[in-house]
């Protein structure tokens, strides 16, 4: 698992990997954290920030403190389209509609 801060390097990596279809973890904040999963039938969503510092999920690619690159991952998984570009406002547009829009579903959200 490689961990990444917000910057635009990261942005550039994890937009990267998510075109290689490896898992990332967000870890937003404390309370919330966005992943990407391509293997699974839902490839977007939402969970309770883990306590294991994503351990568990295996990320490839985890990005602690923010949401770089999530706006590609949401367009991938057609819940997102914004302006197509890669820039921190996509970003955090993205991340903000998907949380806004989710339901929750045990412990996880899910687009919905």
């Amino acid at each position: 698992m490689t961990t990444y801060y917000p910057s635009t390097v990261t942005r550039q990596r994890v937009e990267a990997a998510i075109r290689q279809n490896k898992k990332v973890l967000w870890i937003v904040d404390n309370l919330r954290a966005l992943f990407s999963n391509p293997t699974i039938s839902i490839p977007v969503g939402a969970m309770v920030a883990p306590t294991d510092g994503g351990a568990a999920f295996a990320p490839d690619v985890l990005v602690q403190g923010g949401v770089d690159g999530f706006a590609l991952a949401a367009r991938n998984a057609g819940v997102y389209t914004g302006s197509g570009l890669s820039s921190e406002f996509e970003d955090w547009n993205a991340a903000g509609l998907f949380l806004s829009n989710a339901k929750f579903i045990r412990a996880t959200t899910y687009y919905g």
